[in-house]
């Protein structure tokens, strides 16, 4: 590693064969090669085989983004959205987050939310979908004592991705959550069948 020292001992590779250990190894692996007492074999190509990821999901949004394998837009998007989010948390209204044509008349319609400390704690972030110069995310925003799902909308400005709009019923948040009473299973589909 960069900046590491290594030990003279540890560096000439000792008489344990670390230095042969782990030239042996390829990204915290170790090899694939059976080993002499070994009566089994191992085919090399099962172990570098990728399976799609598994993402967790959402009931109300669907699939949530993964926040861990995203490109720049993604991860570009994701940083707006978590400090809008967070600044929301603590009752103050991010302006710096919106799109500059859309920053009046947004901060106005979320003061009135704020006021009356209809705030969330918690937030669930869907999927990004859309274009190269605007996409849109499912959001489930949880509150004291309501929860309420919905849509955020971002554009890409010169200075990166604003908020444009915001589909949130904020008023829900104030009224205590009922679980759904009904299970259709076509909107859990992603459970029951393969992909």
């Amino acid at each position: 590693m960069p900046g590491q020292t290594v030990p003279a001992d540890d560096a000439a590779g000792g008489d344990d064969g670390s230095v042969q250990a782990a030239a042996e190894s390829v990204d915290g692996f170790e090899s694939t090669e059976p080993s002499a007492d070994s009566d089994t074999e191992i085919d090399p190509s099962f172990l570098y085989r990728r399976a799609p990821r598994l993402l967790p999901h959402d009931y109300e949004i669907g699939q949530l983004q993964d926040l861990l394998a995203t490109g720049r837009t993604e991860r570009e998007v994701l940083g707006t959205l978590l400090s809008f989010l967070a600044a929301l948390a603590e009752g103050t209204i991010a302006e710096a987050a919106m799109a500059p044509d859309r920053r009046q008349s947004l901060s106005r319609s979320l003061q009135f939310h704020v006021r009356d400390g209809r705030l969330p704690h918690a937030a669930r972030i869907g999927a990004v979908t859309g274009t190269e110069d605007q996409v849109h995310v499912a959001l489930r925003l949880f509150g004291e004592p309501g929860r309420v799902a919905g849509e955020a909308y971002l554009e890409s400005t010169p200075s990166g991705w604003r908020i444009a709009d915001l589909q949130l019923d904020l008023q829900r948040l104030a009224q205590p959550y009922t679980a759904p009473t009904e299970f259709e299973p076509s909107a859990a589909r992603w459970l029951l069948l393969s992909p």
